[in-house]
Order: structure tokens, then C-alpha cells, then sequence
């Protein structure tokens, strides 16, 4: 066996014995909850989601006073975000790089939509609506100028 196979092999057996521990404290802890299988709350700042590399893929926590869900690649790069604070409720799926290139939003004064985004933010496709009037789909080119819009206005 070389040495790098020793050592996967040690790094292997030391995520099972944490992961054997971690599972030994929960059950004690589960079972300090009066007889109960279950605390009724678990409270956290954070938690993560860890891929078999022990990379952070996926973590909820709050942000700017709300919660937030993302997950990141292997690359540790955002790739998808849902959060929620006091103006809006949102999703963004991003590019490598980070930059939204489709998004949902339902925002606190009742409208909503749909966004396509080019790279880089540059040029999008918008589908907003509020209320019970039509829609509205707009364009914009890549200096965020509104290029096209339907129905058209005056």
C-alpha cells in the first residue's frame, strides 16, 4: 500500500469515527429530551451541508434578516439562491461566475416575475405583473435600456 493510499484510507476511517461520534452525541442528547426521540426545536445560526470532501455544497442561515438557502459547487461558487427578507421573497439560479442569470421574485408591494439575464447582467428578458392588470414583458439591452415592451405603452 503507498502512502497516499494510507492516508485516504486514514482520512476515510477519521470521517467515520466523527461521524460515529456525532451520532453517539445525538442520541445522548436525545435521550437527555426527557425520554422524548426528538427535541421539539434545534436552533442553529447556520447549517451546512458537506459533500463526501467535506466541502461546503449547500448552507441556511440568516442574511440581512431573513433566512437564506444557497448552494455552492465544488468550486465553492454560489450557484442557487432562495431568501426571503421584508421586501421580497426571490430565486436565483447563477452562471460560474455568480451573476443571476434567471431569477423569480414576489415582492412586498405585490408584484412579481420572472427575470432572463444575459452574462455578466448584461441584457435581460423581464415577465413582471401586479395586480390583476395585464403583464408586462420587457427587454433590455446591454446598457439596461428598455428596448421593446409588451403590450407596448403610450
Amino acid at each position: 500500500m503507498t502512502l497516499d493510499q494510507r492516508i485516504a484510507q486514514l482520512e476515510r476511517k477519521n470521517r467515520w469515527m466523527a461521524c460515529a461520534c456525532g451520532m453517539l452525541t445525538l442520541f445522548v442528547l436525545l435521550g437527555l429530551t426527557e425520554g422524548k426521540y426528538a427535541p421539539e426545536v434545534i436552533q442553529a445560526e447556520r447549517f451546512q451541508l458537506l459533500d463526501a470532501e467535506g466541502r461546503v455544497r449547500g448552507e441556511l442561515r440568516m442574511n440581512d434578516g431573513g433566512p437564506s438557502l444557497a448552494f455552492f459547487d465544488e468550486d465553492a461558487n454560489n450557484r442557487v439562491n432562495l431568501y426571503h427578507n421584508d421586501d421580497a421573497t426571490a430565486l436565483y439560479v447563477k452562471d460560474i461566475d455568480g451573476q443571476p442569470r434567471v431569477g423569480a421574485a414576489l415582492f412586498s408591494h405585490g408584484g412579481g416575475g420572472f427575470a432572463l439575464h444575459g452574462p455578466q447582467g448584461v441584457g435581460a428578458s423581464v415577465l413582471y405583473m401586479q395586480g390583476t392588470g395585464p403583464g408586462r414583458l420587457s427587454y433590455y439591452d446591454s446598457t439596461g435600456t428598455e428596448t421593446d415592451r409588451f403590450p407596448a405603452t403610450d
